[in-house]
């Protein structure tokens, strides 16, 4: 399942994709794998920096020639939800566009993936 909402100006995106995997796979191997689909596209994507968080999620920065995207992967068995924001490299971007996808993806939590104590931490914040 893929959502993706694009702003006003199509410019810029936030998309919300929840996956079952045939095999349980850990974030980094998703995101790898991620990557290197998208790299087959456009022949030349590749991960600018990558990072994990206090409730697992495991952030990515990624380009192509086409988009630039920010997101997280989180796995937790068979299910898996990558969510991210993006925009396109060969137009104008729009920054208050990209900084709000951006903090938007701090609103998305799958909780389906998540353990009990990171849900209650969480909504405690």
């Amino acid at each position: 399942m893929l959502t993706m909402m694009p702003s006003p100006s199509k410019r810029t995106g936030v998309g919300v994709t929840y996956v079952r995997m045939p095999l349980p796979l850990s974030t980094k191997t998703l995101v790898w794998f991620a990557m290197n689909e998208a790299g087959k596209k456009t022949n030349n994507g590749k991960i600018i920096r990558q990072w994990r968080d206090e409730l697992g999620r495991e952030w990515f920065e990624a380009e192509n020639e086409r988009y630039h995207m920010t997101g997280y992967v989180m796995t937790r068995g068979f299910d898996a939800w990558i969510n991210y924001c993006g925009y396109r490299m060969q137009e104008p971007m729009e920054p208050m566009e990209i900084q709000l996808g951006n903090r938007s993806l701090d609103t998305v939590l799958p909780l389906s993936v998540m353990g009990r104590t990171q849900i209650q931490s969480a909504t405690a914040n």
